[in-house]
C-alpha cells in the first residue's frame, strides 16, 4: 500500500514535469498533514464514491486515487488555472502601460 507522502510526492513530481513550478504547486495544494487526515478519515468511512469540489491541479485527487484505489472519484472545478492565468496577464499588461 502506498503512503500518503509517496502519493503526494508522485503528484507533485508529475505536475513539475508538466511545467508547473514546484514551489507554487506545493504552496497551493493540499499539505501533507491535511492529506494524511483526509486519507485516514476516508479509510475509516470506506467510501464507494468520492465527490471532490475544487480540484485545482489535482494533488488531493491523486492522493485519494492512489491511497484509495477501490473508491470512484468524481472531480468538479471551475477551471481556476485558466482564470488565474488571465488575471496574471491582465496584471502584467497594466504594469507595462
Amino acid at each position: 500500500m502506498i503512503t500518503v507522502k509517496e502519493a503526494r510526492e508522485q503528484a507533485l513530481s508529475f505536475l513539475s514535469q508538466q511545467g508547473l513550478e514546484r514551489e507554487f504547486i506545493e504552496n497551493a495544494s493540499v499539505k501533507l498533514d491535511d492529506a494524511e487526515k483526509l486519507i485516514n478519515i476516508s479509510r475509516q468511512k470506506n467510501p464507494q464514491k468520492t465527490l471532490e469540489i475544487g480540484t485545482f491541479v489535482g494533488v488531493s485527487t491523486t492522493v485519494l486515487g492512489l491511497c484509495l484505489p477501490e473508491s470512484k472519484i468524481v472531480c468538479v472545478d471551475a477551471d481556476l488555472l485558466v482564470e488565474l492565468l488571465n488575471i496574471l496577464c491582465v496584471k502584467q499588461n497594466i504594469n507595462e502601460q
